[in-house]
């Protein structure tokens, strides 16, 4: 045998969990990472409305 590396249980990756799971019939949705620039704009976005819509009533 020549001389290929294995993946063995001591070797491989230790699979993750996932960020966030949907499972509605046959759309199965994973992401395994946080977008966090996606969710801090979103986050700044939706307070900029709600304080908007807050001081305007």
């Amino acid at each position: 045998m020549t001389n290929q590396r294995r993946e063995t249980d001591t070797t491989a990756r230790p699979e993750s969990s996932a960020f966030f799971e949907l499972h509605m019939g046959s759309l199965h949705l994973t992401i395994h990472r946080a977008p966090y620039r996606l969710l801090a704009l979103t986050t700044a976005v939706l307070g900029f409305l709600g304080g908007t819509t807050w001081f305007t009533h």
